[in-house]
């Protein structure tokens, strides 16, 4: 591999005098034209910071209008949840014939007699009497801005008020009609300002419909006294001459310091409107104000943000205006501070240059120091810089990365210390069951040890029968591996739900991390809390000998480095179960045999039928070591009875 030359770095190459000259010669090019372009920046400056104030003025107070008209909205509608209301104006709606045209002369009889009625008349008091009057009047005095408050029924006829209304009938009325909309309900605001005739105060109609479980029984319909607009519009003020003002689309002024009403017409902001799509101008833009005086303006539309759409689709506006000449009247004040000497600003600058660039470069330093120690493998190093800027998002990209260089050299130490682990136990595991013969020891003994030395919730051997079809449990780890032997546990090789099985049919280990997503586990009582589970084939001289299933307490715990290891172990127990099996096969045959030649040599003294019979007996009860052996020797030719031994 080539070698890597580290570079020599001289005085005119660093990057801090590189900085030092390129800011050198940036402000002497940027004081040549300093005096050309500061007049016009500094308009532009002005102009937008006025447009910038006129903005945020219109749309604070634009928020302020409309939190305190969707306030009202709200508590409109939770006064028609008023159990009371619902129930009287479903049982009036109710109460009616079916007959659409005697409902209506039925009501406007009503409305006739109402019209004439004294205020102490029964038909009167009756309306202004019930509960449900009574419950509006105690709303009406927690918000007293709501000046008139009344409900109707689903044909428009009086149900409830706080005070008396002009007519009884409101079918007729515009906002009923649009809060009735047919039936379907709907949120109704009045986008003018009117003299209300009951009250005799400017106020805002608005209009909520009323409904139960059933859908709309009426309209609960307010009349909302703008005083409180009325007071933000007069305390809004800024300046000399900046004020805002309340237009409706159609240029109609709502409200004004010391005004409300709508006689004045502002004609400029309504062309205004139709040329910016209802969207307020990025350039300083200049209508005549309410006054006719020339006034910088900026505007923002009265939105409850898609809460209320008839408060959205009011055409509400607030303008935010001021005298075009006090708007501007920086713009000559700022000209007497532009002109500065040349050489002091020269020296300034070429002073804050250096201590610049000294700055700009001293975290580069630190991170050329800190990657030499990363090289001479110190992977504890980081970087101590604290800028708020590109290079301060550098360092902390150093320090990151050293991190992260550093958990990975960790990761691959834990790595490498966990598979020596590892392989030292499987090594651990096959030195200790390497000398033993007895297969029912062996088998105890490597699940034993494959739970302790790799840390396992559970590990047992299936052993598979002489017909290649059952995986029979022939041991488990501790007190419940035994139980579990001693419920003689067996899995049939086809079993297609089995773990174990899958693992002996396909002669492949089989992973599942996490058991209760997969179809293939069989559950065990005494096993509550197993969550992975690992079957490794146990493989012998080319034939299935059985299954290896070790399970843990945690999800994923088995990964591809685990399985190496236990496929390894598996092998290892494989030629450890073969030859167990292979020397207790021999055992027994070396012992038959020699059993058979003591018999033979013991038959050869005896001198009748019976003393063979008795030595043949008692010798073979000893090499079989049972407690009772009998022979039958069946010696007749025809009918004789046989004879016994």
């Amino acid at each position: 591999m080539q070698a890597i030359q580290q570079p020599k770095i001289s005085i005119f190459s660093s990057v801090r005098t590189q900085l030092v000259i390129v800011s050198i010669f940036a402000v002497i090019i940027a004081v040549l034209i300093t005096q050309f372009v500061t007049i016009s920046t500094t308009q532009n400056e002005v102009e937008k910071g006025a447009n910038s104030n006129l903005a945020a003025i219109a749309n604070s107070s634009s928020v302020a209008i409309s939190n305190l008209l969707s306030e009202q909205v709200a508590l409109l509608q939770v006064l028609t949840d008023n159990r009371g209301l619902e129930l009287r104006a479903r049982q009036q709606s109710e109460s009616y014939g079916s007959d659409l045209e005697e409902v209506r002369e039925q009501i406007q009889e009503i409305d006739g007699q109402w019209a004439i009625s004294a205020d102490n008349s029964p038909l009167v008091q009756g309306i202004l009497n019930r509960d449900a009057s009574t419950s509006l009047r105690q709303f009406q005095v927690n918000f007293p801005n709501q000046v008139e408050v009344f409900a109707t029924d689903s044909y428009g006829a009086l149900v409830a008020a706080t005070a008396r209304t002009s007519d009884y009938d409101q079918s007729d009325e515009e906002w009923w009609l649009r809060a009735w909309n047919n039936g379907n309900g709907a949120l109704y605001i009045d986008r003018r300002i009117q003299l209300d005739a009951s009250t005799g105060v400017y106020g805002l109609i608005i209009a909520v419909p009323i409904e139960d479980a059933n859908g709309v029984v009426g309209v609960l319909r307010a009349t909302y006294s703008l005083s409180s607009i009325q007071t933000l519009v007069d305390n809004s003020q800024f300046g000399e001459t900046g004020h805002i003002a309340l237009v409706n689309s159609d240029g109609e002024v709502l409200a004004v310091p010391g005004f409300i009403g709508g006689d004045i017409v502002l004609d400029e902001f309504r062309e205004l409107l139709l040329n910016q799509d209802e969207t307020a101008p990025d350039e300083l833009t200049v209508i005549a104000d309410e006054n006719e005086l020339q006034a910088v303006v900026q505007f923002s539309r009265i939105s409850s943000g898609g809460t209320f759409s008839a408060l959205d689709e009011l055409g509400w506006y607030v303008l935010a205006l001021q005298e075009e000449k006090e708007a501007l009247a920086p713009v000559n004040e700022s000209l007497n501070a532009v002109v500065v000497p040349v050489v002091a600003i020269v020296l300034v600058m070429i002073l804050i240059s250096f201590l610049l660039a000294r700055r700009l470069t001293s975290p580069l330093t630190k991170m050329r120091q800190a990657a030499q120690q990363l090289i001479n493998q110190q992977w504890e190093t980081r970087v101590d810089v604290k800028e708020r800027n590109e290079l301060g998002e550098l360092a902390y990209t150093f320090n990151v990365m050293a991190g992260q260089l550093q958990a990975f050299v960790d990761e691959m130490d834990s790595r490498i210390q966990e598979q020596t682990r590892d392989l030292r136990a499987v090594i651990d595991v096959s030195n200790q069951i390497s000398n033993l013969l007895d297969p029912n020891r062996l088998l105890q003994d490597v699940v034993d040890l494959t739970k302790e030395r790799f840390r396992l919730y559970h590990a047992h051997i299936y052993l598979l029968d002489e017909e290649g079809e059952i995986l029979m449990l022939a041991a488990g780890a501790g007190h419940v591996g035994r139980q579990m032997v001693s419920e003689q546990r067996r899995i049939s090789l086809q079993n297609l739900t089995s773990v174990v099985a899958t693992a002996g049919r396909t002669r492949e280990s089989v992973i599942i991390n996490d058991v209760e997503l997969s179809e293939t586990f069989l559950p065990h009582p005494l096993l509550p809390d197993t969550r992975s589970e690992l079957a490794v084939p146990l493989i012998a001289r080319g034939q299935l000998v059985g299954v290896l299933d070790v399970q843990s307490d945690q999800i994923d715990y088995f990964t591809e480095q685990t399985l190496t290891v236990l496929e390894t172990l598996g092998n290892q127990i494989s030629v450890a179960i073969s030859n167990a099996t292979l020397y207790q096969v021999a055992e027994r045959t070396s012992r038959h045999e020699q059993a058979l030649s003591s018999i033979a040599q013991r038959l050869q003294g005896a001198t009748n039928v019976d003393e063979v019979l008795q030595v043949a007996v008692r010798e073979l009860g000893k090499a079989l070591r049972v407690p009772h052996t009998a022979i039958q020797l069946d010696m007749t030719e025809n009918e004789g009875s046989p004879i016994k031994g």
